[in-house]
């Protein structure tokens, strides 16, 4: 029997040397977070200010006074955890990128900074409250801290509600979930649509809707759960997200779903280290849009864009640099990268990697040979399986140096006059 004990007080002795380090660091977590709600609230006084860039009704970045961190708040988290073993490494990183999105969210100008926490501690409970707390035509910068847990909410940001951010705890931790589709009839009337009774259409089923210019989001997962549509005419198309505002950019996020996940309807936009999930037409709209660095995840066949330039003339397209097309090959899916939805259809891949599941041919005309003759379909310098050149339509280009130059950089979404972290 002394033998069985000593055996059970061992395994527990080792399971808390194996545990303790993430627990601890989750505990300091959360203390943080409780520090960041009551300093908020009590508006204390800080030891010294520092810039931070925010925008005004003109466009022109001005400056906002900035709280500093104290030293203990700056130093937890880059605690040595060198020798913490590979099973905790994951549950670790998670940790401490929370962390960190926790100081650089408390170095705001604490009259400007609202926390959601679904239990309680914080300003609201809900994204869309506090997003309701911001005046309308605000003119100052204001950012929306969200703690983690699945917001299962439809939101909507006006278009008099410019100079937001919001900002999670990591796109596996922070996630606003939805299951409307292009069917649902809603029976009340919903904030952005006042027609009960009737079918939502594509537009009206995204989880998230931003009109909003001059709106920022971070490490967050915005998701919808309508299951794959049975064809693609039977009005499943459930939308994750939704940007019909001009400069707006997304860096660290996630947008799941299955058919139009990411409906980039109009605008300049920009997104950054993204992961894009879907399978029919899951980057679809007209905005002038670069991805840089994004994953693009097929989960079904269909393809990945559809692009609605509608003249020549018009200033839209999707860029993509640097990206990764990837999908399950053993699944047998197939993708296109792009379908004409608008006539002069625009969208170029830049030095993509793209996995086996892209079709040899690439493109597609919409079902409008017509369209072949307009569109603007382009590739430089891609790599994998799925990068065939020589496979691809007679239709589409592959582009020289010094054609590529207007696709790669900021410059393409005009980047230079809006974006603040690039």
């Amino acid at each position: 029997m002394s033998i069985v004990i000593l055996c059970w007080l061992s395994i527990l002795l080792l399971a808390s040397q194996l545990l303790r380090p993430p627990f601890l660091l989750l505990f300091k977590q959360k203390d943080q977070q409780h520090n960041i709600v009551k300093d908020v609230h009590q508006d204390t006084r800080t030891a010294g200010t520092t810039a931070a860039p925010y925008w005004n009704t003109s466009g022109i970045q001005q400056v906002a006074p900035k709280k500093l961190l104290s030293s203990s708040e700056s130093l937890w988290w880059t605690t040595n955890y060198a020798s913490v073993s590979s099973m905790q490494a994951s549950s670790l990183a998670g940790v401490i990128q929370s962390s960190r999105v926790f100081i650089e969210a408390r170095s705001v100008n604490s009259s400007r900074l609202i926390i959601v926490d679904q239990f309680g501690f914080g300003h609201f409970q809900t994204i869309q409250s506090a997003l309701d707390s911001i005046p309308a035509n605000n003119t100052r910068f204001y950012m929306i801290l969200i703690t983690s847990g699945v917001y299962e909410e439809k939101v909507y940001i006006p278009r008099s509600k410019p100079f937001i951010t919001i900002q999670g705890l990591g796109s596996d931790n922070t996630i606003i979930s939805w299951h409307d589709t292009a069917d649902t009839v809603p029976l009340v009337k919903e904030r952005n649509y006042h027609r009960p009774g009737q079918r939502l259409g594509t537009f009206h089923s995204a989880t998230v809707a931003i009109n909003a210019p001059k709106f920022i989001a971070r490490w967050i997962s915005f998701q919808n759960t309508a299951a794959a549509p049975m064809n693609t005419t039977s009005g499943g198309q459930a939308v994750a997200l939704q940007v019909s505002g001009d400069q707006v950019a997304f860096y660290n996020c996630s947008f799941k779903g299955r058919q139009d996940t990411l409906y980039d309807h109009k605008g300049r936009h920009y997104f950054r280290n993204c992961y894009i999930e879907g399978s029919v037409d899951f980057i679809f709209g007209d905005g002038l849009s670069m991805y840089k660095a994004c994953e693009i995840h097929a989960v079904g066949s269909g393809s990945v864009t559809a692009q609605k330039r509608q003249n020549a003339s018009d200033q839209t397209g999707f860029s993509f640099v640097d990206c990764h097309l990837t999908g399950n090959n053993a699944s047998n899916i197939e993708i296109y990268l792009g379908r004409a939805w608008g006539p002069f259809s625009r969208v170029i891949y830049v030095s993509c990697y793209m996995d086996a599941i892209v079709v040899p041919q690439g493109w597609h005309n919409w079902g409008d040979k017509n369209r072949e003759l307009t569109v603007s379909y382009s590739e430089f310098n891609c790599s994998g399986p799925g990068a065939r050149a020589s496979d691809r339509v007679i239709w589409s280009r592959q582009l020289d140096t010094s054609e590529v130059l207007p696709f790669v950089n900021i410059s393409f979404v005009e980047g230079e006059q809006w974006l603040q972290y690039e």
